[in-house]
C-alpha cells in the first residue's frame, strides 16, 4: 500500500503486530505470540486489550511428564521466551528456546473456509545416551464467542450461554452459544489438534486454571484433563497430546481453530491441517498501529505536559460522532496526502474486518472540507479547525486511541520502564504463620468458619511452591457507605467505586472468579534482608498461613512472616468516600528494621479500563504526599478527582505511571520497580495511584500507617479529606465508628434457635448483605448494576420495614419519583447526575410500588405516607414493536402523592387477555420470560394472583380515602381474579404459569418443558386464590417435583427449557439448570417456604428454610467443593442439571436476602410488628424444636425478650398461650399480640406452642 505516513506518528520502540484475514476470520497476532482471534464481529477467545499486561487468546504449554518441568508460551507476559518472530503477507512464526529444546510455531489462515492453523515443530538435540522423553504439548484458549463490548463488559453472564462437546468420531472440541431469542444467530467454534501421542481434552476453564493457580502454571497440567464438555459455564479449548520424544528426532503438531455462524456450516469444513494457505496483501506498520491502539499504547498520545489544562476543567467530547469506548484515530492536518493516508487505512482495517472510526480536523482552507471529504476522504468524519475551543479538542486527544498529523503535537518519546533489580526477592518459603490462629470456629469445612458469635467468617490461606489453597470461587466482603464503597475477597483483591458502582469504578472490576486479579496491591519490602512480599495472601504471597477475617464493615488479614506480625485491615469510612488500607506492623526482633510500604491502584474513573485508561490525568499535589487523578471523558463525573494518600511517617514517593513498579512485563507478582527511581511524567494509559513510604520500625516496637483511596468533587475537597484523616488516631476512630455502627445497624432483632445457620444468617449477614450491597452498593463480584432497579430495590427496602422503617419509607418515595405520569416505571435508572434508565414494558414493575407501600403500612401504621407529594416524569412513549427505550426523562412538572402514584400504577395494569387474565408483556418477575407476552396478548397467570393480593390491600385504603370509585373498580377486578385464576389458571394438579401471544399454554402437564413453575404454586397459596384443597395440591406437586432434597436445592420450573417450540425469551438461552432456566432461583424459592408456612407446615417449613442458607451446603470439604461459593451469604441462584447440581451462582448482589430475612423473621419465628404499635408471634416450628428465644429492640429504647417454648409431648407449633410479663395477651386467629405501650426495658414475652 502506498501513502503518505502521518507526521507525529511513530511506532518506534512498540511490539509488532501482524493482522490476518480471510472469509471473516481474523487474527491479530503480537510479537511476543499472543494472539487475538475473531470471527465477523464476535470474538472467539477472551482477550485483555491492556499494553502492559497482555493476556488471553492461545496459550501452549510444553511438559516433562518425568521432571514435572514446565514451559508456558504465548502469554505475552514473557517477551524473552520469543526467540524471534517472522512474518509475511502468509502468516507468522515465532522461535522459542525450551530448555535444549527447539520449538516453532507458525500460523497462517485457511483460502477454504473461516480458520486458522498453527503448524507447532519441536527438535531434540542428538544425545549420546540416545534418550526418550515423555513429554505432552497442551493448547488452551479461553471462548468468547460474543461480541467483543457485550463480552467484556460482563464475561460471567457472557459465559453462561455457551456450551461445549467433544466429538469423538473426528476429535474436534465444539463451543456453541446458545441463542437468547427466535432468529438469533447462534455462533460456534471448533478445535482440533492433530500429531504422535494420546489425545486428552478439557473445556472447563474453572477446572483447568484452578483456583490458587495461574495460566503460566494450571492445575489442569498436574494430572490428567478431566475431560469436562456439555454445560461448563466457564468454556475453553483445551488439546493436549501425550507423546514420546527421542534424542535427535522431531514432532510435528497441527492445531486448527474455525468458526461458522452455525453447527451444520461448521461440520461441513473439511480438515485443513495441511491445507494451502495464504493471505490478502498486508501492512506490517498498519497491523502495529492497530494492535498499539487496541493497547491503549501512552506512545501513539503526547506527553503528560500536553494535559495540563484538563487538570482545572476537562472539555467536551460528545457531538463529534466518536465513540469513547473504542479505539478511533484523530488527525489534525493541512495536508491532502495526510486525508489520504487515513482513508487507505480505514478502508485497509475494514477489509480485515475492523471499523476504526477516523475524525479529521481540518486546518486547511474551511471551503475545502466537502470537496475533501468527497474526493478523497470517503468514511471519515471532518470537523474545521476553527470550529473545535481548545479544550474539545484537548479532550478529543485524551479519547483518541492516536493522535497524528502535521498540526498534531508530539507524540510521548519512548518510556524506560523499571528494570529487575538485583535486590528483589521474595521471602524464603514457610516464613508465614499464624501464631494466634483462630479456634472454635463455628460450621467449621476446612477452608474457614463462623467465630463463635457468628459477625466474622474466618478463611484460614496456606501458600505452598507458588500457589496457594483457596476456596473454589473467591468468597468476599462488600464494603460501603451510601456514596461509596469496594470489594475484597479473601485473598485481598479488590475493585472500589465512587457514586455510581458502574459508571464510576476507580479502580477495575475483575469479574473472574479464576484470577481475581490483584489491582489494588500492596508490597513491603525488607531494606535490611532485600526481600519483598505482600502484607496479603496476594499478589505476592509467602509461604504459609494466612488469615482473613470478614465482618460487617470490615475484612482483616493477619498473619506473621520475616519476623514481623503482620495485620491489614481494610474498610470503607462511615460517611466519607474513603476506603483506607490500615497497616499494623509489629516487630519481633531485637533490632531497628528499614521497611518500605508500596501501594498500587491501577486507575479506570470509569466503566472499563480500555475506555477510559488513554484520557485519565494524574498528578502529585503541591505539597507533596497525596496523588489526583480525573478522567475529562467522565461524563457526568468528569469534574470529580480521585486521590490517594499514605498516613504514616516516613519518606514517601509517588507516580501515577504502574511501569514505574511492574516494568515491562507488567507481572503483578514481581514489582521489579521497588528499589528503582521513579522518574517522568505520568504515562497516558497506564495510569495508577504508585506510592511508596519508607520507614524505619523500632527493636521490638510497632507501628500503623494506611493507605487511603478515595474520591472527591475537587481538588480541594480531596485535601480536605486527606487532612480529616491525617493520623492514626483517627483512622482507628474511624473503623470503631463503622464496626459500632454496623453492631446497631443489623442488631435490632437477635434469634437464638437450635440451628446455627438461621441463627448467624438472621443476626446479621442478611440485613448486612442487603443494605450494604444491595442498597447501597448495587454490585457485587459477579453483577455490576449501578443502578436501582424499580422491582429490586423496593423488595430489598421490605426487609427493613420493623428493624428500620425510615430506610423503607425512603426507598418507597425515590421509587415513586420514578414513574412515568402514564402510571409505568423505569425498569432501571442510574441516579443524577447521570438520571438515564430503561422504559419497558413488564408487567410486574410498577405494582412493586403498591405492594411493598401496603407492607410497609402494615408494619408501621405510617399513612402520613400516602400523603407525600412526589413527580412524576415525562418521556417518550414506547413505539408499537419497541420493546424498550434507554433515556433520559425529565420531570413532568406534574406531582401526585403516594397514594396517586401507587393508583396509577395498579389502574394501569387492570388488564385482561383472551382466558381473561393480566397481559404480561415482555416480562412479569420473570425477566428471561420476555417474549412469552410481548406481542401484546400473552397472559401471565402468577400477575394474576400478584395483583389478587395488591388489591386486597388497596380496597380498604381507598375506601378510608374516599375514593369510592376506584375502591369500586379493584373489587369488581379482584372478583374477577378470584374466578379466573381458578379457571384458567388451574391445570388440574397446580397452577400454570402463563399464556404465549398464540393462546399455547405455559406451565401445565400438556408442556414438555417447564410444566411447572413455582413461582405460581407459592402465590396461589400466598394471594389467598387458591382454596384449602388447591393449596395443599399445588405445594403437594411442588414438593414432589421442584423440591429436590437430594440435591438441597428448590427448582423454580421443570423441565428446563432446551427445545420447546414457543420461545419463552431469553431464559432458554441458558443452558439447563442454569438461573432462572431450571436450577433455584432462590428468591421465588423463599417464596416457597413462606407460603409452606402459611400452610402451617410445621414438618418442613424450618428444614427448606435452612436449605436456602448457604451455610448448610458448606458444612464439609465436600459441600465446599460442590456448592463452591460464600457459606455467609445469600445466593442468587443454585444449579440444578448435572453435573452442576447443589453448585452455588451468584451472590451478594441479589434480592434473595431481604426475602430470606422476612421469611426467617415473619415466617419461621413468626414475628411481626402490626400498625406499628403491636407485636406478634406465630412460630413455624419443626417438632424437634424445644423452641427458641428471640429480642427486639424497642422503638422507643430498651429490649423485649421472647421466649417460645414447646408444650411438653406436643408436636405442633400453634400457639397455646402467651403472657407479657406475667400478663396473658390476646391470641387472635392464631396469633399472640402483644401491645408495645405496655412494654419496658426488660420486657419478657412467654409463648407456649404445641
Amino acid at each position: 500500500m502506498k501513502y503518505s505516513w502521518p507526521t507525529s506518528l511513530s511506532l518506534q520502540g512498540l511490539p509488532e503486530f501482524r493482522l490476518l484475514s480471510s472469509h471473516g476470520y481474523h487474527v491479530l497476532a503480537h510479537a511476543r505470540g499472543s494472539c487475538f482471534s475473531r470471527f465477523r464481529h464476535w470474538a472467539l477467545n477472551d482477550w485483555v486489550r491492556d499494553g502492559l499486561q497482555d493476556y488471553g487468546g492461545v496459550q501452549v504449554y510444553l511438559r516433562d511428564e518425568d521432571s514435572g518441568e514446565l514451559h508456558h508460551l504465548d502469554l505475552g507476559l514473557a517477551p524473552s521466551a520469543v526467540e524471534q518472530w517472522e512474518h509475511s503477507d502468509a502468516g507468522a512464526a515465532w522461535d522459542f528456546r525450551l530448555g535444549d529444546l527447539q520449538f516453532r510455531v507458525s500460523l497462517s489462515l485457511s483460502t477454504q473456509c473461516p480458520m486458522e492453523i498453527r503448524t507447532m515443530d519441536l527438535m531434540s538435540p542428538a544425545t549420546s545416551d540416545h534418550s526418550t522423553r515423555r513429554l505432552s504439548l497442551t493448547v488452551f484458549v479461553p471462548i468468547a464467542l460474543n461480541a467483543p463490548a457485550a463480552h467484556e463488559s460482563h464475561p460471567a453472564f457472557s459465559k453462561l450461554f455457551v456450551q461445549t462437546r467433544f466429538c469423538e468420531a473426528n476429535e474436534r472440541l465444539i463451543a456453541q452459544r446458545r441463542p437468547r431469542g427466535a432468529g438469533e444467530v447462534s455462533p460456534c467454534v471448533m478445535a482440533t489438534f492433530e500429531g504422535p501421542g494420546e489425545l486428552h481434552w478439557e473445556t472447563d476453564r474453572i477446572r483447568f486454571i484452578g483456583r490458587g493457580s495461574s495460566i503460566a502454571n494450571p492445575a489442569g497440567l498436574r494430572d490428567r484433563l478431566s475431560k469436562s464438555a456439555d454445560n461448563v459455564l466457564d468454556a475453553c479449548f483445551v488439546l493436549q497430546r501425550s507423546f514420546h520424544l527421542k534424542s535427535g528426532e522431531s514432532a510435528r503438531f497441527h492445531w486448527t481453530m474455525a468458526a461458522a455462524e452455525d453447527i451444520d456450516s461448521l461440520n461441513a469444513y473439511p480438515k485443513q491441517s495441511v491445507a494451502k494457505v495464504e493471505n490478502r496483501a498486508s501492512d506490517l506498520k498498519l497491523d502495529s498501529l492497530l494492535g498499539a491502539m487496541f493497547c491503549r499504547s501512552p506512545r501513539l498520545k503526547p506527553p503528560a505536559s500536553y494535559w495540563k489544562d484538563l487538570y482545572a476543567e476537562p472539555g467536551n467530547v460528545w457531538g463529534y460522532g466518536m465513540p469513547t469506548e473504542s479505539p478511533f484515530v484523530l488527525l489534525l492536518t493541512d495536508l491532502q496526502a495526510e486525508i489520504e493516508w487515513a482513508a487507505s487505512s480505514k478502508r485497509y482495517w475494514a477489509e480485515h474486518g475492523i471499523e476504526i472510526p477516523v475524525l479529521v480536523v481540518w486546518y486547511g482552507a474551511e471551503n475545502s472540507i466537502c470537496e475533501m471529504q468527497r474526493d478523497v476522504g470517503k468514511g471519515l468524519a471532518f470537523r474545521g479547525a476553527a470550529t473545535v475551543p481548545t479544550r474539545d479538542l484537548q479532550a478529543l486527544v485524551a479519547a483518541s486511541a492516536a493522535v497524528c498529523g502535521t498540526r498534531a503535537p508530539a507524540c510521548a518519546p519512548p518510556f524506560r520502564s523499571a528494570a529487575p533489580h538485583a535486590a528483589l526477592q521474595v521471602v524464603p518459603p514457610c516464613a508465614s504463620t499464624l501464631p494466634e490462629k483462630s479456634q472454635n470456629l463455628q460450621l467449621s469445612n476446612s477452608y474457614g468458619g463462623f467465630s463463635e458469635d457468628g459477625r466474622e467468617y474466618v478463611i484460614h490461606i496456606t501458600t505452598e511452591v507458588s500457589r496457594s489453597r483457596l476456596p473454589p470461587m473467591p468468597w468476599i466482603n462488600v464494603l460501603a457507605n451510601p456514596i461509596f464503597g469496594a470489594l475484597v475477597s479473601e485473598t485481598g483483591a479488590g475493585c472500589s467505586w465512587s457514586g455510581n458502582s458502574h459508571q464510576r469504578r476507580l479502580t477495575p472490576w475483575a469479574n473472574d472468579p479464576v484470577r481475581d486479579r490483584h489491582e489494588e496491591a500492596l508490597y513491603l519490602h525488607d531494606e535490611n534482608t532485600g526481600t519483598t512480599w505482600s502484607p496479603l495472601p496476594g499478589p505476592l504471597p509467602v509461604e504459609g498461613e494466612t488469615e482473613t477475617r470478614h465482618g460487617f464493615g470490615y475484612t482483616t488479614f493477619s498473619r506473621f512472616c520475616a519476623d514481623l506480625h503482620q495485620q491489614v485491615q481494610v474498610f470503607v469510612h462511615l460517611e466519607k468516600p474513603v476506603k483506607i488500607w490500615r497497616i499494623t506492623l509489629r516487630n519481633s526482633l531485637n533490632r531497628e528494621r528499614n521497611l518500605r510500604l508500596t501501594s498500587l491502584q491501577r486507575l479506570v474513573l470509569g466503566f472499563l479500563p480500555q475506555h477510559a485508561s488513554g484520557g485519565l490525568l494524574v498528578w502529585q499535589a503541591t505539597s507533596g504526599r497525596t496523588l489526583f487523578a480525573r478522567n475529562p471523558l467522565g461524563g457526568a463525573f468528569k469534574q470529580r478527582v480521585a486521590f490517594a494518600s499514605v498516613v504514616g511517617d516516613g519518606v514517601w514517593r509517588g507516580s501515577g505511571n504502574r511501569r514505574m513498579l511492574l516494568g515491562d512485563e507488567g507481572d503483578l507478582s514481581k514489582p521489579v520497580g521497588m528499589l528503582a527511581p521513579w522518574e517522568g511524567d505520568p504515562a497516558i494509559g497506564d495510569a495508577a495511584f504508585l506510592q511508596q513510604l519508607s520507614l524505619t520500625l523500632p527493636a521490638n516496637g510497632e507501628l500503623s500507617l494506611s493507605v487511603l483511596l478515595g474520591d472527591a468533587a475537587d481538588e480541594a475537597e480531596a485535601a480536605q479529606f486527606v487532612l480529616s484523616l491525617k493520623t492514626d488516631t483517627e483512622i482507628f476512630a474511624a473503623l470503631t465508628e463503622v464496626k459500632a455502627f454496623w453492631r446497631k445497624q443489623v442488631g435490632v432483632i437477635q434469634v437464638k434457635t437450635p440451628s446455627q445457620e438461621i441463627n448467624f444468617m438472621l443476626n446479621g449477614w442478611l440485613l448486612y448483605q442487603t443494605l450494604v450491597c444491595r442498597l447501597w452498593g448495587r454490585t457485587a463480584f459477579y453483577q455490576s448494576s449501578g443502578a436501582y432497579g424499580f422491582r429490586d430495590q423496593l423488595q430489598d427496602c421490605g426487609a427493613f420495614a420493623i428493624t428500620h422503617p425510615e430506610i423503607t419509607r425512603k426507598q418507597i418515595l425515590l421509587h415513586a419519583s420514578r414513574q412515568f405520569i402514564e402510571g409505568d416505571v423505569q425498569h432501571w435508572w442510574h441516579e443524577p447526575p447521570l438520571g438515564s434508565g430503561l422504559r419497558t414494558r413488564f408487567s410486574d414493575d410498577l405494582n412493586w410500588l403498591p405492594f411493598i407501600t401496603a407492607h410497609y403500612l402494615d408494619v408501621t401504621g405510617d399513612v402520613s405516607v400516602l400523603d407525600e407529594i412526589v413527580p412524576f416524569l415525562t418521556g417518550r412513549l414506547l413505539q408499537e414493536g419497541e420493546d424498550e427505550a434507554f433515556e433520559t426523562p425529565q420531570m413532568s412538572g406534574e406531582p401526585g402523592t403516594l397514594y396517586e402514584h401507587c393508583c396509577r400504577a395498579l389502574d394501569r395494569s387492570l388488564t385482561r387477555g383472551a382466558h381473561g387474565l393480566p397481559l404480561m408483556g415482555t416480562g412479569d418477575w420473570n425477566d428471561g420470560m420476555n417474549r412469552v407476552g410481548r406481542e401484546g396478548r400473552g397472559e401471565s397467570v402468577w400477575m394474576g394472583f400478584f395483583l389478587y393480593t395488591i388489591l386486597g390491600d388497596f380496597i380498604p385504603l381507598a375506601e378510608k380515602l374516599e375514593d369510592a370509585g376506584r375502591a369500586e373498580q379493584y373489587r369488581d377486578y379482584r372478583r374477577h381474579l378470584l374466578e379466573v385464576l381458578n379457571r384458567a389458571g388451574w391445570d388440574g394438579e397446580w397452577y400454570r404459569r402463563a399464556y404465549y401471544d398464540n393462546g399455547d399454554v405455559l406451565g401445565s402437564s400438556e408442556n414438555d418443558e417447564c410444566r411447572i413453575d413455582a413461582l405460581a404454586q407459592a402465590w396461589a397459596v400466598l394471594s389467598g386464590v387458591a382454596s384449602p384443597e388447591r393449596a395443599h395440591k399445588a405445594m403437594a406437586a411442588t414438593e414432589k417435583y421442584l423440591i429436590d432434597r437430594e440435591g438441597g436445592l428448590i427448582r423454580l420450573l421443570t423441565p428446563a427449557f432446551a427445545n420447546t417450540k414457543n420461545d419463552p425469551g431469553y431464559i432458554k438461552g441458558y443452558v439447563a439448570g442454569v438461573r432462572e432456566n431450571g436450577g433455584q432461583y432462590t428468591h421465588a424459592a423463599a417464596w416457597v417456604v413462606k407460603a409452606m408456612a402459611k400452610l402451617q407446615r410445621e414438618d418442613c417449613v424450618a428444614e427448606l428454610y435452612e436449605m436456602l442458607l448457604p451455610a448448610r451446603h458448606t458444612r464439609t470439604p465436600e459441600g465446599v467443593a460442590r456448592f463452591k461459593v460464600e457459606p455467609y451469604v445469600a445466593v442468587a441462584d443454585v444449579y440444578g442439571e448435572a453435573p452442576h447440581v447443589g453448585r452455588g451462582g451468584w451472590t451478594w448482589y441479589t434480592g434473595t436476602s431481604g426475602w430470606l430475612y422476612r421469611v426467617g423473621i415473619e415466617n419461621v419465628a413468626g414475628f411481626s410488628l402490626i400498625g406499628g404499635d403491636t407485636v406478634g408471634i406465630k412460630p413455624c416450628i419443626p417438632a424437634e424444636w424445644p423452641g427458641f428465644s428471640l429480642r427486639y429492640q424497642l422503638p422507643k429504647g430498651g429490649c423485649l425478650q421472647v421466649e417460645v417454648e414447646r408444650q411438653a409431648g406436643s408436636l405442633g407449633s400453634a400457639v397455646l398461650s402467651a403472657l407479657l410479663d406475667g400478663v396473658e395477651v390476646i391470641l387472635k386467629d392464631g396469633v399472640a399480640l402483644a401491645c408495645l405501650d405496655g412494654m419496658k426495658d426488660g420486657s419478657i414475652l412467654q409463648v407456649v406452642v404445641g
